[in-house]
């Protein structure tokens, strides 16, 4: 019994450690997704606003304020695909899913899957699921060190603001974080 509690907690300590993952790369991947849908409504606008300026009468000052209006969308629309916001949206959208599966799987063997099988079947499932992590460890992309810790920290408080919700579900969220500062910081 002993042996499958410290299956139980090995599985539960990298199930904690994934889901800070999943949490970190979805917060990097709707970062990327807020800055390029901000760049794709700048373009859109801009370039209406600058095609309906194109026949109005104007003077030459606003007209080369047009210009350089204009020379901002090309640029800036070519940020974009320059840096590959897409294919960083969706290779972290992909991280998160393939942390999610693990999660899912992870939970289901340390909540029902290990009172039921054999010492010898836990052991193996256990094998699978380290397997499983190291591979999906190795197959996404890396948390930037520099982001690491803050993201580590909005994942800490998602985590307490939650568990403070389950209590007083009809609470605003912003007097939750209020109360959560003002909690924390007095110890």
């Amino acid at each position: 019994m002993d042996d499958k509690i410290k299956l139980k907690e090995e599985i539960w300590n990298l199930h904690r450690k994934a889901d800070q993952l999943r949490s970190m790369h979805n917060a990097i991947k709707d970062n990327y997704s807020f800055w390029s849908k901000l760049i794709l409504a700048y373009v859109t606008i801009s370039s209406a606003i600058t095609a309906m300026l194109i026949f109005a009468d104007i003077s030459k000052d606003l007209q080369l304020w047009i210009g350089v209006i204009a020379a901002s969308i090309f640029i800036i629309g070519l940020i974009p695909s320059t840096f590959t916001f897409e294919s960083k949206i969706l290779e972290r959208n992909l991280a998160s899913k393939q942390w999610g599966e693990w999660i899912r799987t992870a939970s289901n063997f340390c909540n029902t899957e290990i009172e039921i099988l054999k010492l010898n079947d836990c052991i193996e499932k256990e094998k699978a699921l380290l397997e499983s992590y190291k591979k999906i460890m190795n197959d996404t992309p890396s948390i930037p060190d520099r982001l690491f810790n803050k993201l580590k920290q909005k994942h800490l408080q998602k985590i307490e603001i939650s568990k403070a919700l389950d209590k007083t579900p009809f609470k605003r969220i912003c007097s939750i974080k209020k109360d959560l500062r003002k909690n924390k910081g007095n110890q």
